[in-house]
């Protein structure tokens, strides 16, 4: 039987590991996404905000910069808008037009997209009156142009309120004008109102211009507790002393009069970490300090007005609480998604391991078997020599030696499968040598004698 060379011979080829290359690359990716996602919202991102600007922040200017200062330290971008009337302030805050906005409270003005973040400082109401009508005290008023501010403005609710509890009627008791701050300024003389109104906290830029411009006095409105029983956004304000002028004093004494406090509002989209950290520039960063002013009272977060809270507004009142609380509760729901993400990246990648460890030793087993099956079928023809058998053999041996690499690598472990792949291979090679055909004796050579001479005996 004629038998191949052995560098003809085809090596044994085993069957590659059938790992599910789709499940593995699904887990993969899925795994990496849930990471970068998480990185991406773990990083402290800027937040920006665009805010309203009230009267006070219009006319100091200094103001806007040192707000923008601090907010910067606290990674919140703030971009001051003039918001012009108070009302208009409130319907682009609730259009989303202006993120948020500063206005006097008790502006009843509905906005299903308002929140309140806050309660600021005391604004105080004055009363700018012409020298002639100071001497008259409230009843020099009769009769006389009273500026209340333009139309929509906190200024001109709140001073129509004090007019209407002393009992002053627009048109029967005095003529009412509507002029803007800014063209208040631009009059002459002869052409200012005798009175004029102006809302803001002390001192009042437009009070500072016409006592010093115009020569006008400050008038007493001792109404605030009176007012405030009825009216719960309305408090008693002081204005010390000689805070318009010193000769002649303006006002001469501690000078009573009607009090509101600003309101903060944010539409309730605005993120709850850019509410938080506007909270953390107004009551724990040095601003108050930078522009003159008092520290604010953190306590007036909790003070009710027209609007409900901001939600970041609640999660810096709950800043100090334990560690487990409902805002931790909150984030880990918001994480809900990125959790049962990485957890299916997990489980698949899991289950791709454990496919890929079975068909490794699975494949094996088929080689071993498709190895065995031809030694058998060529021991049955009859063409099993010693080239075949140390064929085989280099085969069975590249066998073994294959899976106790993967077995040291952690691919092919100890369990059930890999002993009876070493078992299998093991018993065949030591079949091996039984199977090739027994060769011929010298005794029975002897007897075969060549035809011519079996035909002449």
């Amino acid at each position: 039987m004629a038998t191949p060379p052995l560098d003809a011979v085809p090596p044994l080829t085993i069957p590659p590991l059938r790992g599910n290359r789709l499940l593995a690359a699904l887990a993969l990716g899925a795994l990496v996404a849930s990471l970068g996602f998480w990185y991406w919202s773990s990083q402290t991102k800027v937040s920006e905000l665009s805010l309203g600007a009230g009267v006070e922040l219009r006319y100091r200017k200094e103001l806007v910069g040192i707000l923008s200062e601090e907010a910067a330290a606290h990674d919140l971008k703030i971009t001051v808008q003039s918001s012009g009337r108070a009302t208009e302030a409130i319907g682009r805050v609730d259009r989303g037009e202006l993120a948020a906005a500063v206005i006097p409270a008790g502006l009843a003005v509905p906005g299903e997209n308002i929140r309140q973040v806050a309660m600021l400082e005391c604004e105080t109401l004055h009363l700018f009156v012409k020298p002639e009508v100071f001497a008259r005290g409230i009843a020099g008023l009769k009769g006389k142009r009273l500026n209340l501010g333009a139309a929509g403005s906190g200024v001109r609710v709140i001073a129509g309120e004090i007019l209407q509890f002393i009992g002053m009627k627009a048109g029967d008791d005095y003529q009412d004008e509507a002029a803007s701050y800014q063209e208040l300024i631009k009059l002459t003389p002869e052409a200012m109102p005798d009175g004029v109104f102006s809302l803001s906290p002390l001192p009042s830029p437009l009070g500072e211009r016409l006592v010093h411009q115009y020569g006008y006095r400050l008038i007493e409105m001792p109404f605030g507790q009176a007012l405030g029983l009825r009216k719960p956004y309305l408090e008693v304000a002081t204005v010390p002393p000689n805070t318009y002028g010193v000769h002649p004093a303006v006002p001469a004494k501690a000078l009573h009069s009607v009090g509101t406090r600003s309101v903060l509002i944010a539409n309730r989209d605005v993120s709850k970490i850019a509410v938080r950290r506007l909270l953390e520039v107004l009551y724990e960063s040095d601003f108050a300090r930078r522009v003159g002013m008092q520290p604010l009272d953190a306590n007036l977060l909790q003070r009710s007005g027209e609007y409900p809270n901001h939600a970041g507004t609640i999660a810096y009142l709950h800043r100090h609480d334990p560690w487990v609380n409902t805002d931790l509760i909150e984030n880990l729901k918001s994480l809900r998604g990125t959790i049962v993400s990485i957890a299916s990246a997990l489980i698949l990648a899991w289950q791709w391991y454990r496919g890929r460890r079975v068909e490794g030793a699975d494949g094996h087993l088929r080689a071993c078997s498709a190895l065995e099956l031809e030694v058998l079928r060529a021991s049955s023809r009859g063409e099993l020599g010693e080239a075949e058998l140390r064929r085989f053999s280099t085969q069975l041996a590249e066998l073994k030696i294959d899976a106790l690499e993967k077995h040291q690598a952690g691919i092919l472990t100890g369990d059930q499968q890999f002993a009876g792949l070493v078992a299998r291979i093991e018993a065949l090679q030591q079949a091996l040598p039984g199977l090739l055909p027994p060769a011929p004796s010298d005794d029975r050579v002897a007897l075969v004698l060549p035809s011519s001479q079996r035909m002449a005996g």
